[in-house]
């Protein structure tokens, strides 16, 4: 999770989403951060009051067959970006002391929320945030799309979780943003 100067870059980065000034110029840490993050590719602009743009790409839009670099006009798909503004106010509200990131989610979800093989290691939004809950995409979930599915129903499912302690392996799931955002729920009482 960022901390400190990192994350001031990162909502240095979000104010033209958030309508306030940049704090960053073309050509700074944006770079560094993509660089850093070992991301293939990206692109950041910040749009002035005055009509004026600023550009900052980074890496390469394709690998294979050739590599071709980012460029302002680059495409991204941007199908993820709810899950950047839900880490956003995650961030926003962990530094304003409304909750924190290590905490367990299962109070705010009303029930228990564990891997099977590791009963006493709570998860986190930490690890819903970082992908490293140990959930996995299972066919229960792609299912759920066409025939609805409680969130507790997916959660007690042992073939949800893959054989690693919460914390411990980077697994990519799309239904940890949708927990993330049920936990936010439940924390605040709002939908």
């Amino acid at each position: 999770m960022p901390v400190g100067t990192l994350k001031n870059q990162f909502y240095a980065c979000a104010m033209p989403l958030l309508g306030k000034k940049p704090a960053w110029k073309a050509g700074s840490p944006i770079s560094h951060i993509l660089r850093g993050a070992n991301v293939v590719g990206g692109s950041v602009c910040a749009l002035y009051p005055d009509g004026r743009t600023e550009t900052e790409c980074v890496g390469e839009a394709r690998l294979y067959p050739s590599s071709v670099p980012v460029h302002a006009d680059t495409v991204f798909r941007t199908a993820s970006i709810a899950k950047f503004a839900t880490a956003l106010l995650v961030l926003r509200l962990q530094t304003l002391g409304k909750l924190s990131v290590y905490e367990d989610i299962s109070e705010a979800l009303g029930y228990l929320v564990r891997n099977p093989l590791y009963q006493d290691q709570p998860i986190t939004p930490y690890h819903l945030l970082s992908h490293t809950s140990g959930m996995t995409d299972t066919p229960a979930y792609f299912s759920s799309f066409s025939q609805p599915s409680a969130l507790h129903t997916l959660l007690s499912d042992g073939a949800l979780y893959a054989p690693n302690v919460p914390g411990r392996r980077l697994i990519y799931s799309n239904l940890a943003a949708g927990i993330l955002g049920a936990w936010l729920e439940g924390k605040f009482g709002a939908r």
